[in-house]
């Protein structure tokens, strides 16, 4: 019931699903210059993308803020899940595959970070339990006194974090 719902609401009824980024080109204006448009062709050869450049007709001036800075900002018309699970990754391989040095792509929106928050969970979560394990297993071989009886609570609690993982992915 928040005036922000009812403005998600108004940009999803009139323009459906969408996951905007901002991609920030940064390097040499003339190699910038070179890249960008062939970044631009790439992006659009995709049906459910539109994109906004500084290569563009019109007033986007704002979009070349220096010689050696250009944004684009680009959206999949894709929900949200999708657009972590799937476009994320394709849009990294799409600026791998067409950035090349001395310009440097950096993309940003709320599916990347979504997928890095949860990416990053998932890798202390490991390291976590690479770390309490051996501590754990000690302790239980001191409680039990016996390999076996420390087995069944060891394996019980890794079949919890295993599924919660699971879970989280």
């Amino acid at each position: 019931g928040t005036e922000s719902a009812r403005g998600n609401e108004l940009l999803e009824r009139h323009f459906g699903d969408t996951a905007p980024f901002v991609i920030l080109l940064q390097g040499p204006a003339a190699a910038i210059d070179v890249q960008g448009p062939g970044l631009i062709r790439a992006l659009r050869a995709e049906p459910a993308v539109s994109t906004l450049s500084p290569w563009d007709r019109g007033s986007v001036g704002r979009l070349r803020p220096g010689p050696r800075k250009a944004l684009i900002v680009v959206d999949f018309h894709v929900d949200e899940e999708e657009a972590v699970r799937d476009t994320v990754p394709y849009l990294e391989r799409t600026l791998e595959r067409r950035i090349e040095p001395p310009v440097r792509a950096t993309q940003t929106g709320f599916a990347s970070l979504s997928r890095a928050t949860l990416e990053e969970s998932v890798d202390s979560t490991e390291r976590a339990e690479l770390i309490a394990i051996p501590f754990l297993l000690i302790v239980l071989l001191l409680v039990f006194r016996s390999p076996i009886a420390a087995a069944i609570p060891l394996l019980f609690g890794a079949a919890a974090v295993n599924a919660s993982r699971g879970l989280v992915s």
